[in-house]
């Protein structure tokens, strides 16, 4: 009989990275938290500097790791964004999500030059922050990375958060209808180095943000997205 540290050691592995103090960011955080958990996903969660760096130089590498808020942008922070960083390029999939984008509105977070910076200089990417606001995406038909994401999700929904301009249309799971002639989603997923960087601006925390965020994490053989 299989004792309950070897399902442990079998399952897929999440680190959750929330450095804010913030109260709606450590809520959405907890949320996804008992999301993974609810399906049989180890997650380590941190909320101190300290702590993501040890887990970060450990030998046993987590399946992707989760940043709920724009802290680790800050200057304090840096030393944590590089091992996040390396960790992506040498093969790890990092996912910015919950209030990482939309930390700036709701509790005085980094204003959107700085992320203007971090998108070109760590990320280099030309994206910029472009909305805030209720919209109706849709599942983008040319999005390129279909094989590295779990993609049985919904072809489209209400969103209340932040749309990224400037996105390459392979690299963008979804795209906004009728706003612009360029390209502008709410859940853009890219290569990076020889790993994977996605960021997912939806606010609500429901179905269609936790599957999103599950595809990017590629756990589609542990029976995700079914509802």
């Amino acid at each position: 009989m299989s004792s309950r540290s070897d399902k442990n050691n079998r399952s897929p592995s999440i680190l959750l990275i929330s450095l804010s103090s913030s109260g709606n960011t450590r809520k959405y955080s907890k949320d996804l938290h008992n999301a993974f958990e609810a399906n049989h996903v180890n997650t380590n969660v941190v909320k101190d500097a300290k702590t993501a760096i040890n887990h970060l130089s450990a030998k046993k590498k987590p399946q992707a790791i989760l940043v709920t808020d724009p802290a680790i942008i800050r200057r304090k922070n840096s030393h944590v964004l590089d091992k996040v960083l390396s960790y992506a390029s040498e093969g790890g999939r990092v996912i910015f999500c919950c209030h990482f984008l939309c930390n700036n509105i709701y509790d005085a977070g980094p204003p959107p030059k700085k992320f203007k910076r971090f998108f070109k200089n760590r990320l280099e990417v030309p994206w910029k922050i472009t909305i805030y606001g209720h919209s109706t995406p849709y599942a983008n038909p040319l999005f390129a990375h279909g094989d590295q994401v779990y993609t049985n999700i919904s072809d489209g929904f209400d969103n209340d958060g932040i749309c990224l301009e400037n996105v390459e249309v392979g690299d963008a799971m979804y795209l906004e209808a009728g706003l612009s002639k360029s390209i502008w989603t709410p859940a853009a997923f890219k290569s990076f180095s020889r790993g994977w960087i996605g960021i997912v601006g939806v606010i609500p925390f429901d179905g269609h943000n936790t599957d999103i965020i599950l595809s990017m994490c590629n756990l589609e053989y542990y029976g995700f997205g079914s509802r």
